[in-house]
């Protein structure tokens, strides 16, 4: 949408995943630089140590290439779980990064922990996008602790709110079978793990979710 011309507002209360779309958005050359310099040197013991430690880094930038190394090849699309599939990244990765070049995405860091009274209180805008990562079952949730790339949602709540919102939001989530029913007749569409539409659900990676 961004890429068309259109003004969106990618909202998080994770301040993780801000700082690394605010690195690529600005700095994006030096992004790729680092983190193609970082990830030969990650054997597999480092990987799953970097889930737990990765974000306690002082470098920003560091952080931000640690974020975009986990990610793309974690099997959950996580930073902070899965298991590393290396079949996920290749050279081609940081090229994509040198690549991204898109000015009217604004992230917005929400300092609040209620993700749905951030996006009502949201400043207005043409669409609102909002990557909530995860769908889990809301069971336990009270004093669980958190990652640093995963924030807390009610997703009924939020499924609510969503269906009777007049601004266009639009959500990411990873693929779950529940949100088909969660969110029926609403506008969804399945992107496969390289970013291309699909519509066979066992190439399903993520699930673009939109209220218009």
């Amino acid at each position: 949408m961004a890429a068309t011309g259109r003004k969106v507002m990618a909202h998080t209360n994770r301040y993780a995943i801000y700082e690394f779309w605010m690195h690529l958005l600005t700095d994006r050359h030096s992004l790729a630089s680092a983190a193609a310099h970082i990830y030969p040197t990650i054997d597999d013991a480092q990987y799953y140590f970097l889930q737990e430690d990765w974000n306690t880094y002082k470098d920003p930038k560091l952080r931000a290439a640690l974020f975009f190394i986990m990610n793309r090849s974690s099997s959950t699309g996580l930073v902070s779980s899965g298991e590393l599939r290396r079949e996920n990244f290749n050279p081609a990765s940081f090229a994509l990064l040198k690549r991204f070049d898109i000015e009217n995405l604004y992230p917005v860091f929400d300092k609040k922990e209620d993700l749905i009274q951030n996006i009502a209180n949201a400043q207005p805008a043409e669409y609102t996008l909002v990557p909530v990562g995860k769908y889990d079952l809301n069971l336990f949730d009270y004093g669980k602790s958190r990652a640093a790339d995963i924030a807390p949602v009610h997703h009924r709540n939020l499924a609510k709110f969503v269906s009777e919102a007049e601004q266009k939001i639009v959500l990411l989530y990873k693929k779950h079978p529940a949100l088909f029913d969660l969110y029926n007749g609403h506008n969804i569409q399945m992107v496969d793990p390289h970013g291309r539409l699909t519509d066979d659900t066992e190439k399903c990676d993520e699930v673009i979710i939109a209220n218009f």
